[in-house]
């Protein structure tokens, strides 16, 4: 009775694992879901605005958010850690950004 038992399970196993169906599946889901709803409390979806003068306010200057490359999961937190600042090419770019 025992080996028919075990041969069942294994079986069964087997399918579980030919379908692709992970024991632990339910435990990386709940953390996956846990962090997820801790990020959203980080970075909430309602960012600020950018201020569209930023844009092209100086020639060789650009905003910090349009220079790095970032995948799109991640533009939120980008643009509530760069927010409007910006990026110049030299330093008299950035004083007459500052200064006029």
């Amino acid at each position: 009775v025992e080996t028919k038992a075990n041969e069942k399970l294994a079986d069964v196993y087997q399918h579980l694992l030919q379908a692709g169906v992970n024991r632990n599946e339910s435990k990386c889901e709940a953390r996956l879901n846990e962090t997820l709803a801790t990020l959203q409390c980080i970075f909430p979806g309602n960012t600020k605005p950018i201020n569209n003068k930023f844009c092209s306010f100086a020639r060789g200057a650009c905003l910090a958010v349009d220079a790095i490359q970032y995948e799109y999961v991640g533009e939120h937190a980008m643009l509530h850690v760069c927010g409007n600042a910006l990026v110049c090419d030299t330093m008299d770019v950035a004083r007459y950004v500052c200064w006029e």
